[in-house]
Parts: structure tokens; sequence; C-alpha cells
């Protein structure tokens, strides 16, 4: 029977503790589908190809935003029209069986931003078939996603090098 695992707090490595979930089950011959949510569509996520020649469905949904800051209302609704389509994609895949295990990456923070609606992510994980594991990351998770949770890490920062204002680096933290 599948578990569903949830990967949130304010620290760093959710997405990275993801990809690795991943790459085992890849490891050990399971279908993987790695879904990301609110990444900017012109910059690259190291983690992607990799994913890809290792065999793993990799979706990326394009015109996501990188921030919660939104200029306008219009870019905020632009951003909600995409992510409620993204969502219905993935809630198609993850109904599907066509994988073991499906990633759900930043799926927390479009819900937490009201984007998509925690209420739907959880009755898509209700009506998945049992044997499909999922992993859903980012910050601010539910109670309805931590409800269905079978597994939940909180990462918690205590230091960064952003608290030293250094940039985010190419390789280590994207």
């Amino acid at each position: 029977m599948g578990c569903v695992h949830v990967y949130t707090g304010d620290g760093k490595g959710k997405t990275t503790a993801a990809v690795g979930l991943a790459v085992r089950a890849l490891g050990h011959g399971l279908r993987v589908c790695f879904i990301q949510f609110l990444k900017p569509p012109d910059e690259p996520s190291g983690e992607l190809e990799p994913l890809r020649k290792l065999g793993a469905d990799v979706v990326r949904y394009p015109g996501q935003c990188p921030t919660f800051t939104l200029r306008s209302a219009e870019e905020r609704e632009a951003l909600a029209t995409s992510t409620a389509a993204a969502w219905a994609d993935a809630a198609r895949i993850l109904a599907s069986g066509e994988h073991d295990m499906v990633v759900l990456d930043e799926l927390n923070p479009a819900t937490a931003e009201g984007l998509i609606d925690a209420g739907a992510v959880a009755a898509a994980l209700r009506g998945r078939p049992e044997s499909v594991e999922v992993v859903i990351t980012g910050r601010g998770a539910l109670p309805p996603i931590l409800d269905e949770a079978d597994l939940i890490s909180c990462i918690e920062a205590q230091r960064h090098p952003f608290d030293k204002g250094n940039a985010a680096r190419r390789g280590v933290d994207w």
C-alpha cells in the first residue's frame, strides 16, 4: 500500500529529500512521475534532467511564478488560472495509477496561497489507487493534507547562508 509523505517546514532540503526518494524508487525499477509547481519556467532546476535520464516522467508546468509577492491582481489571477490547470493535470496523473510514485513538488505553497484547494488535494489523495506512493513538498502544509499523510517531516531552518546575504548557488540551491 502506498503512503503519503509530506516534507514541509522553513528549512532547506524538502525537494532534495523528494529527489532522493525518487532516485531510490527508480533504482528499484519503480515508475516515477516528478511534478513541479511554482517553479520559474526560465530558470533551470538541476534535479530534473538527471531524473529524466534515470527514467522518471518529469512535468514542470510553464508560466508559474517563483514568488508569492506578485506585482498585480492580473499576475495573481494568471498564476491562479495556470496553477488550477496544473493541478487538474496532476490529479489526473495521480488517479491514473500509471506511476508507482508521484512527487508533487512545491504543492504545499500552492495550497497555502489558495491557488489550489487543499480539500481537493486531500480528496485526490484518498481517491488514488492504493499502491501509489505520493510525496508532497513545500512550506506551509495545510491540515487537510497533513491529515492524509503517513509520514511528515518538518525541516527546520537553524542557519543558512542566505542569513549572511549569500545568493542561491547553482548546483547547490537550485
